[in-house]
This record gives structure tokens, sequence and C-alpha cells, in this order.
């Protein structure tokens, strides 16, 4: 079973005086719900993960000011969670990834100490390292030149004249 990222973020308040989000599971369902929110940063974010529970988080790092504000999205699952509910819950972070399209990067964590300042920049760095800075063209062919694609297709007909036969092809 998927998970489902419902409307719940709209709880959220405005970006500029959150700082971090935290997200679990709704009861014993797939659903996501806004947790709880603060402007307590990575730090805060931290002391709120349950060691039983799997939950994702939301934070920014780095300073507006200076235009390097980053989204981190912390895909946690504590060491208690049992085993079932943490391989449906790692079956659950593509849907999770496409609704938090904001973040830019993931992280799986655990324990506590996998979810430092320090780490998230870390992480931050080297996914910025591998970002692609533009666009690469696959073809070597000109942009000029417009190429028609064609096929060789046709619709299948009834070729022995018997109509009543023609959708079973």
């Amino acid at each position: 079973m998927s998970a489902v990222c419902c409307g719940d973020v709209s709880e959220l308040p405005a970006p500029t005086q959150t700082e971090r989000a935290l997200f679990a599971y709704d009861g014993v369902t797939n659903k996501l719900k806004l947790a709880d929110s603060g402007a307590g940063g990575v730090a805060e974010l931290a002391e709120k993960f349950h060691v039983s529970k799997p939950q994702y988080g939301l934070c920014k790092v780095g300073s507006g000011e200076t235009g390097g504000l980053r989204i981190a999205m912390i895909s946690w699952v504590g060491q208690k969670v049992d085993d079932y509910r943490r391989t449906e819950c790692a079956t659950h972070i593509p849907a999770i990834k496409n609704f938090f399209k904001e973040a830019h990067v993931f992280i799986s964590a655990e324990k506590v100490e996998d979810v430092t300042d320090e780490k998230i920049r870390a992480e931050l760095s080297k996914a910025h390292a591998h970002a692609p800075t533009q666009w690469v063209r696959r073809s070597s062919r000109s942009a000029d030149k417009e190429e028609i694609v064609g096929t060789n297709y046709r619709k299948n007909q009834c070729r022995n004249g018997d109509e009543t036969n023609r959708d079973s092809f």
C-alpha cells in the first residue's frame, strides 16, 4: 500500500515563521498528517522524532539573507520500529519524495545523532556538488533542423468483410 499524502500540508504556518515541520502517520493508516511545526530548526526537529514511529521531517538549513536557504527532508524510522512497518514505510519513499518536491535533499535517519545541522549541511553540499549546473543536450544534431518522426502503424482492419468480429482484433 502506498503512502497517501493528504491536504494536511495546508495546516503549515506561513513559511517565514516555520523552520521545521514534522509529519507522522495518522494512527495505523498510511495517511500523513502534520504532527508539529515550529521555528527551532534542525536541533528542535531532532528532539521531536519518536524512537518507535516512522516520521518525516522538513527543515530549512542555511540563511535566507545570503540566499543559501535549502530544505532537507528527513525520513525517520526509529530504532524501535518493527521490521514489517519499516519495510512498508520504505515503499512510501517515492511518493513522499514526489509530494515534497521542494526538498533539496532526502536523508534517512534512525537515531537523533543522524539528525544534526552539520550532517544535513554535508548532505546538502554533496547534493549541490552533484547537481547539474545546466541542461546537457542529448543529441549532437542541430537544433535548427526539425525532424519528423513517423510510424508504420496501421489500424487493424477486418479483411474478410465480417464486421461482427471487428472488435475482437
